[in-house]
């Protein structure tokens, strides 16, 4: 779980404090956030006033939305962003060492989000050996006059099979 013994020893010190702890916490999931929304904005190539446009606001409130130090976001904002965004949000709460891990990397690519629509063109992708095959199954049975009823089983036929090989 714990990437080293760094983590343990930060583990260690936020047990002797609860105050310490508390900022801790406070601190890195405001900073958390800020950093994501700016990387979301920076990976749509956007800048605050565009990014602003997209979400319905202004960029003022964006400028808010990325300072770590403003702090006063609500869940409906949060969910605002995702959805304009079409990307989703998880909230929940978790164990200090699952949350050291997840606050240890937070590089651009480590915020990274994927949009739903970029989602489905990927796996969409990833499938698509399978369905080829259907459809060259399709067009050769065309050429040799099958009939409609006897390529389309012939094409489930194959696609199953590549389906099941590819498992």
């Amino acid at each position: 779980m714990f990437a080293g013994v760094s983590d343990l020893k930060k583990l260690k010190t936020l047990s002797k404090s609860k105050a310490y702890r508390d900022s801790y916490l406070s601190t890195h999931v405001r900073a958390g956030i800020a950093y994501q929304i700016r990387a979301l904005r920076d990976s749509l190539g956007l800048s605050q006033q565009e990014f602003a446009k997209r979400l319905g606001t202004t960029q003022s409130i964006v400028s808010r939305l990325e300072n770590p130090e403003h702090g006063k976001l609500t869940i409906n904002t949060l969910i605002e962003v995702a959805t304009a965004l079409d990307i989703a949000l998880l909230i929940r709460f978790c164990s200090y060492p699952d949350f050291l891990t997840a606050v240890a990397n937070v590089s651009p690519q480590a915020l990274a989000v994927e949009a739903i629509n970029i989602s489905i063109k990927r796996h969409t992708q990833e499938t698509r050996p399978a369905s080829t095959g259907a459809q060259i199954i399709l067009i050769d049975a065309f050429i040799r006059n099958q009939t409609r009823s006897d390529a389309i089983s012939s094409a489930a036929h194959i696609t199953n099979s590549v389906t099941t090989m590819a498992m």
